[in-house]
């Protein structure tokens, strides 16, 4: 009974094994922090949802690479960290909530990697409920062990991603599957249904559940040998449940299923065509089977899983053939695709995990049914069991200590980034490659130099030397270097950029990873100024108008735009303006730029046609009414050049240049008491007694004695 003795230890056995797990989660979860070092894509989607730059909520996530449901978790974990910090009066609006994440983002990050936390430690106590029942306690409790101590797991409760999510509601599915083929009641039809909905709204491959779905019901309705049909009201009703779950969590999908479908064939064609850094010399299969999955849950585990794996295939045992049915078919889809990473298999370790451990705990009994008469009991409990224990737990655990250790050495990237801030004054315009980090110093005028890890040629003609020579800075790192140089052939142009940089450019600093600290090579690269080419060859503005996202271009065209415009180059400045209005014509920052070089450069004829263009859009542009306010007055227009200087000095009172035309104009035009006018406004934005100020109150006299 459940407050027996042997119930009691065995539940204070697992709580234990729950504590550990837990305990080692929250070891290093903090890692990194202030910096943010992981994609996060469920936090910064969350995050947007608050809608900070306009009213009110936004809660289309605009993003359908993964569905919706991980990004509402993690904002309801903001609002609740918003509500306790209000009551607690750290927050007292909510534009304070969103500073404090500015000024240290570290106690919002890990609050969104409790998230992963809480499904990884879920999935181990639902999967140690299923090999209770389905097997028996050995093997339940070696699975909580082996699971807290699986390194792929435990990496994933520390950062924020889907992929946690994603293992806990398939765990939970198949809980609810094997209770319907046991009890074919509605109860855990729907349970199973809206448990199938929330896998498939946490990433899309837990539609794969609705297959083993249907095996269970078909098996249950066929042993059982009832009346019921192949498709049953039960069956029907927890298809459609899966549905509407994922439907609800996911309404946008619906409303803006343009982008869906763009977002979701191109993850098809990610998974489908893989991406920089896998290495072609290793199929997807051997990648999984003899790398990924043996590393992580320890050889002995993988062996014993797959002979029981074989065991349930010779016996047709029912109940174990929908336990095994859902890790082949993900296993079959994984080594189908060409992307492959280790996260993808983690759904499919609690069910390795589990095989494996009915299979050591199968063959420790086997030993000792045949050779009960042989070994002594003191030595198969001191010397047989504990052996076979060290051989299952000591592997992952190494994995494990390996892993948190890594932790306890600084990160490369960090000391990147204070090597930056020593050596490098502000001010200084910087253009970076791919750092495995996003680069956000506010001291900095810095470019990203556009990467697609699925795309690569996408972005070929943004590496090209001419465009970053009259950059401060350049900084290359291993993050993206590596990638290249598995194919050489296929990525030469990147190879070649970099080539390029060590052989012209001054290299000032490098830092690389040892067994002292963690992650990617830097490169600090000065590149020798270009002082005398004005102007870009147009053979590379020609290739920069090949690349397909033209918003891409667009925004890459404004950066460096704006950073030859401070450095002084104004012909390469204009030629990455024409371009940014060339392809987004209602760019209008990109044009008001445009403008004013060419104002700097006295091309007044063209710059009016792009000035007539942007105040027709924006017309409360004090500064640009001003400037073709003293155009047309060079035009003689002084009609139309009257308007819009006036118009300047009513929207900013404060444009002398628009005061002194209008001076030239009421003189021209000898309007006197005009001219009195706005000299007497003029004085109002100067400092009293100022040589300017005294010098048109002068003026105002002589006009006066005309």
């Amino acid at each position: 009974m459940i407050g027996s003795r042997d119930n009691r230890k065995e539940w204070l056995f697992l709580l234990s094994i729950l504590v550990f797990a837990f305990s080692i989660r929250l070891w290093n979860i903090n890692w990194s922090l202030p910096e943010i070092y992981e994609e996060a894509y469920p936090f910064h989607i969350a995050w947007k949802f608050w809608n900070w730059d306009g009213q009110g909520f936004d809660f289309n996530p605009h993003f359908f690479n993964y569905p919706a449901l991980t990004f509402y978790v993690q904002f309801l974990v903001q609002t609740f960290h918003y509500l306790i910090g209000s009551v607690l009066g750290l927050y007292p609006n909510v534009q304070a909530y969103h500073q404090a994440y500015v000024n240290d983002p570290s106690t919002f990050i890990v609050l969104g990697r409790l998230v992963s936390v809480f499904f990884d430690v879920s999935t181990i106590i639902v999967l140690y409920i299923i090999a209770r029942k389905y097997f028996d306690k050995f093997v339940a409790f070696l699975v909580a062990l082996l699971l807290s101590l699986n390194p792929i797991h435990l990496k994933q409760s520390h950062v924020i991603s889907v992929d946690s999510a994603l293992t806990f509601f398939s765990v939970l599915s198949l809980y609810f599957i094997l209770k319907l083929y046991n009890q074919p009641k509605k109860k855990w039809y729907i349970l199973s249904g809206v448990a199938i909905g929330l896998a498939t709204a946490s990433k899309y491959n837990g539609a794969i559940l609705l297959i083993v779905l249907l095996t269970a019901h078909l098996m249950q309705s066929i042993s059982r040998n009832t009346k019921q049909s192949i498709v049953s009201l039960n069956f029907l009703i927890a298809i459609a449940l899966s549905g509407i779950v994922f439907i609800v969590i996911n309404p946008f999908i619906l409303t803006h299923f343009d982008e869906f479908y763009y977002s979701f064939s191109f993850e098809q064609y990610h998974v489908a065509t893989g991406h920089l850094g896998i290495d072609p010399s290793q199929n997807t299969s051997s990648y999984y089977f003899f790398d990924t999955i043996p590393s992580s849950v320890g050889i002995p585990i993988a062996i014993a899983a797959g002979f029981f794996f074989g065991y349930v295939v010779y016996k047709r045992k029912k109940e174990s053939i929908i336990l095994v049915l859902f890790p082949v078919i993900y296993l079959g889809v994984l080594v189908s695709w060409e992307m492959r990473a280790e996260r993808y298999a983690l759904p499919v370790l609690p069910f390795i995990v589990l095989f494996g451990s009915a299979g050591i705990v199968a063959a420790g009994r086997l030993l000792r049914e045949k050779y009960v008469n042989k070994i002594s009991p003191v030595f198969l409990r001191f010397i047989v069991i504990p052996i076979l224990g060290f051989v299952c737990v000591v592997p992952p655990a190494i994995g494990v200590l390996k892993y948190q250790n890594t932790y306890l050495l600084p990160d490369t990237r960090t000391l990147a980034k204070e090597w930056m801030k020593k050596n490098m004054p502000p001010g200084k315009t910087i253009a970076t490659l791919p750092l495995g980090m996003e680069l956000k110093e506010r001291n900095y005028f810095i470019v990203p130099i556009p990467f697609h890890p699925v795309l690569p040629q996408s972005v070929e003609p943004f590496y090209h030397l001419d465009l970053y020579r009259n950059f401060d800075y350049i900084i290359g790192s291993s993050f993206d270097y590596d990638r290249y140089v598995l194919d050489t052939q296929q990525y030469k142009t990147f190879i070649n950029f970099y080539d390029s940089l060590r052989t012209t450019c001054k290299l000032l600093h490098e830092i690389s990873p040892n067994e002292k600290r963690n992650g990617p090579t830097f490169w600090f690269f000065q590149p020798t100024p270009d002082s005398n080419q004005h102007t870009l060859d147009e053979r590379i503005v020609n290739r920069l108008e090949q690349v397909e996202n033209k918003q891409n271009l667009v925004n890459f065209a404004g950066k460096i735009g704006t950073i030859f415009s401070l450095k002084g180059f104004l012909g390469k400045s204009e030629q990455m303006f024409r371009l940014a209005v060339k392809y987004d014509g209602e760019h209008l920052e990109a044009r008001r730029q445009l403008v004013l070089i060419l104002l700097r450069q006295e091309k007044k004829e063209e710059a009016l046609k792009h000035m007539n263009f942007y105040l027709q859009r924006n017309p409360e542009d004090g500064e640009l009414l001003a400037a073709r306010g003293e155009i047309l007055l060079g035009l003689g227009q002084l009609n139309e050049s009257e308007k819009d200087l006036m118009r300047a000095i009513a929207v900013n009172k404060n444009l002398e240049s628009a005061y002194l035309n209008l001076t030239i104009i009421y003189g021209i035009t000898a309007e006197k008491e005009k001219m009195i006018g706005i000299l007497e406004r003029y004085l109002t934005i100067l400092p009293p007694n100022s040589e300017r100020y005294n010098l048109v109150v002068s003026q105002i006299e002589k006009v006066k004695t005309f």
